[in-house]
């Protein structure tokens, strides 16, 4: 008797061992099946309503859980805290089951030191909370953003078994929402960034047009002062007025450089708002060259410098605006003689493969490397010191600068300071007119259209 009597126990053993293996077994597939259904949805989803939506239909589905269909999500937001931002309840529960699972949740996520309400022990083999429901934590990278309350329809609830597994798959549904809630705040900022991108271009639009108006308004009156003043010149010096000459020369300087000063701010207002035009044609390089250096002869003089002119005439003819190309040279040549005294400015030209590089190189104050990374912005110089002993806007660089872009080239400087500096000017040898000039708005499209 006492023989068998240990069989059937051994028999009964091992029957309940094997019933408990095909449990354990079922979970795994149950939570397998369930894990690769919620892989899908958390990555087929870009919304954390319609996550949450799909997420407790698949635990609803899942019958081995034995849900009741009162199932709530509810979320706090990518900062944590307790405070209830979004909540989500399936099913008919009442209004005040629904406040109080929500009140459960925000108590448990103010602890956060417990994972279920009612005094969860690890040691038991069935958790059975109190008040018949079971809150799991979406947690993520650092913070728990919300939990699910789910409510079993047996009365004594889950084995820990089984609640560790949708611990874990709280886990994944809380990375999901933290993905979500960062893919749309990056979203957001870009808008916003794209938004204050287009209201500053439009300013600049604004600004750029406003420049360009007042410029010619007041280009006018100035060509008329300039004007007169050369004919009243020409009458005291018939009349050997030597003091009215020299006040008339005066108001003749002040207007050509208060008229210089206008037609810059112009051509920069033209460039940013889009409005200039490249007139592309075939020109001598050497020609180009020659009548630069004889229109600055008489500048470079004044700052007792000598100039020396090194292009041949074998670089042979190029294809580019020579208005512009001219332009740039002179504002080169003129800043170098205002920066330099005594000494030599030179203006050298070469053909680089495809391109053209023209260098003007002075023997000047010279720059540091500071100095040389702010030149090219607009309004900027050297140094307000700079600005105080040499004068000028520092509008020309950003302007030469610009003009080169556009034809397809680039300007850059080198230079060290109390040695001297050279700014070179690299163009195509051939600009393509109807690129350049189609890529005149470019810089001030809209990041959104």
């Amino acid at each position: 008797m006492r023989a068998m009597s240990a069989t059937t126990q051994s028999d009964e053993e091992l029957a309940t061992r094997l019933r408990r293996a095909e449990i354990l077994l079922d979970q795994a597939r149950v939570w397998l099946k369930l894990r690769s259904r919620v892989d899908r949805i958390v990555q087929q989803t870009v919304s954390i309503e319609l996550l949450l939506e799909r997420v407790m239909d698949v635990l609803l589905a899942t019958k081995a859980l034995g849900l009741r269909e009162e199932i709530g999500a509810f979320l706090v937001g990518a900062g944590g805290g307790s405070e209830i931002k979004m909540g989500q309840v399936r099913g008919n529960a009442p209004r005040a089951d629904v406040q109080a699972r929500a009140s459960a949740v925000s108590a448990f996520l103010d602890a956060r030191n417990n994972p279920v309400m009612g005094g969860y022990d690890p040691s038991m083999d069935v958790i059975d909370p109190p008040d018949g429901h079971f809150i799991i934590p979406l947690e993520a990278t650092g913070a728990c953003l919300g939990a699910l309350s789910l409510v079993p329809r047996k009365s004594r609830g889950w084995g820990r078994r089984w609640y560790k597994m949708l611990e874990s798959f709280g886990s994944q549904i809380g990375i999901a929402v933290e993905r979500i809630l960062i893919d749309e705040e990056n979203r957001r900022i870009q808008r916003e960034m794209a938004e204050a991108r287009n209201e500053a271009l439009e300013a600049n639009r604004i600004k750029s047009e406003f420049l360009a108006n007042m410029s010619h308004e007041l280009r006018t009156p100035l060509n008329a002062i300039i004007g007169y003043s050369e004919l009243l010149g020409e009458d005291a010096e018939d009349s050997g007025d030597k003091a009215m000459v020299d006040d008339l020369e005066k108001i003749r300087g002040a207007g050509k450089h208060l008229l210089e000063l206008i037609n810059t701010v112009l051509d920069l207002a033209k460039v940013e708002s889009g409005k200039v035009v490249l007139d592309v044609r075939e020109f001598s390089v050497h020609g180009l060259c020659r009548d630069v250096a004889n229109t600055v002869h008489p500048l470079v003089g004044k700052g007792n410098n000598t100039f020396e002119l090194d292009a041949p005439a074998e670089l042979g003819n190029m294809f580019a605006d020579d208005t512009k190309l001219r332009q740039i040279l002179l504002n080169l040549i003129g800043n170098a003689t205002k920066f330099t005294r005594d000494g030599v400015i030179a203006l050298r030209a070469r053909r680089d493969g495809q391109f053209m590089a023209f260098d003007v190189i002075d023997t000047g104050i010279g720059m540091t490397e500071e100095q040389q990374g702010r030149i090219f912005e607009a309004f900027q110089q050297a140094d307000a010191s700079t600005t105080r002993k040499y004068g000028g806007t520092g509008l020309g660089l950003t302007v030469s600068r610009q003009f080169c872009e556009l034809m397809g080239g680039h300007l850059s400087v080198t230079s060290e300071q109390d040695v001297g500096s050279t700014f070179r000017v690299m163009l195509p040898v051939h600009v393509n007119q109807e690129a350049a000039n189609a890529d005149l708005p470019q810089m001030m499209r809209p990041l959104v259209e």
